[in-house]
């Protein structure tokens, strides 16, 4: 029987142990700066979505709170007008332009017809 007497290669074996643990740490860099930046990226994306949504909705409250429903009165006039009694025909209710409950009425079914004459063959026997 054979035996192998021959030392180690430990040279060999640290050096290809130095260029894995090389080569993780360089994969692993790379992928933390690619990550690091996309997430930057994504961060602000965001933040300037809702800033944007953000000074969307303020200009929306502050133009319904000086002009609610497009009346031209803001609701500091009405509510003084209303308290002095005064008419206001701005906010007064108005009927709804809205036709749907109609439309959805007319889509009924049709009144069953009235049976036809006596069409039974055998009816006569």
């Amino acid at each position: 029987m054979a035996t192998d007497n021959q030392e180690p290669r430990t040279k060999l074996i640290v050096g290809l142990a130095l260029l894995c643990i090389g080569t993780f740490l360089g994969i692993r860099a790379g992928l933390q700066t690619y990550f690091a930046s996309n997430l930057e990226e994504e961060q602000q994306r965001k933040l300037l979505t809702v800033t944007r949504i953000v000074r969307e909705t303020r200009e929306l409250q502050e133009g319904r709170l000086a002009n609610p429903g497009g009346t031209g009165v803001s609701i500091a006039d009405a509510i003084r007008r209303l308290s002095a009694g005064e008419p206001t025909p701005e906010i007064a209710p108005q009927p709804s332009p809205d036709s749907g409950p109609i439309q959805g009425w007319t889509g009924l079914a049709p009144a069953a017809p009235a049976p036809a004459a006596n069409t039974n063959p055998l009816s006569g026997l």
